[in-house]
């Protein structure tokens, strides 16, 4: 589902029939969720005007808390490489919170999940002398935007301190979404991505291997940012 959303063709439809077959799955996890659970919280949530969500939405909005939890596979693998390129690294993230805070941040600027999302816009609009009538399809650019050197200095080196000085314009980082999650198309399960990522390295620092015939690289005609070899990591107390 992760993969086709980022291709074309066969492969797209694939993952949006997956991605309905996961919508009726969660919809019925939602009826049948036992009390005090998150499922049930989720299914009997109410919005600000008091109404409870419908079946459809709420089913999506609990997918928008589990997704994150599986696709982050992705973020932790490029952490991993990172963590090869920039060895030191390893020891500040495996002893220091803020450190690791701060490194999840910058996996995740510099390797979005894809490179675009795109929709249609709500209303008639003009932005930056570009006129969009209602829907008309719009495409955000995540990868040029987290590497806009007017937002980011020195966009393409990877430098997790950037991260240290306060959080970033809500519309600066969006490997996940821009705006705000109350109103905007920021992913709501953010905020559990980035506490997964920053965790994994807590208290385990890394020797990364790779064998002399391994290469790490993606195409540049694959949108879903997965490196083709991959990485194998190991505790530094791995014995072999």
């Amino acid at each position: 589902m992760i993969d086709g959303a980022g291709s074309f063709g066969p492969r797209n439809l694939r993952g949006r029939a997956l991605r309905l077959r996961t919508e009726a799955w969660a919809r019925q996890v939602l009826r049948d969720a036992p009390p005090e659970t998150i499922a049930a919280r989720v299914a009997g949530h109410r919005d600000t005007d008091g109404q409870s969500l419908d079946e459809r939405t709420a089913a999506v909005e609990f997918l928008n808390l589990l997704r994150p939890t599986v696709a982050i596979a992705r973020f932790i693998m490029f952490a991993a490489l990172a963590l090869h390129l920039h060895p030191e690294w390893r020891s500040r993230v495996a002893e220091n919170e803020e450190s690791r805070l701060a490194f999840a941040q910058e996996v995740r600027r510099t390797t979005p999940f894809f490179p675009v999302v795109g929709g249609t816009a709500a209303r008639d609009v003009e932005w930056d002398g570009v006129r969009f009538r209602r829907g008309d399809w719009v495409i955000l650019d995540l990868f040029a935007t987290n590497r806009d050197p007017q937002l980011w200095p020195n966009p393409c080196t990877f430098a997790p301190t950037r991260f240290m000085s306060g959080e970033p314009h809500h519309n600066a980082l969006v490997p996940q979404g821009g705006g705000f999650y109350e109103d905007g198309h920021r992913c709501p399960g953010e905020p559990a991505t980035v506490d997964l990522l920053a965790s994994v390295w807590d208290g385990w620092p890394l020797r990364s291997t790779q064998s002399p015939a391994r290469t790490f690289e993606s195409t540049c005609g694959d949108s879903r940012r997965n490196p083709r070899t991959g990485l194998c990591s190991f505790p530094s107390n791995h014995c072999g």
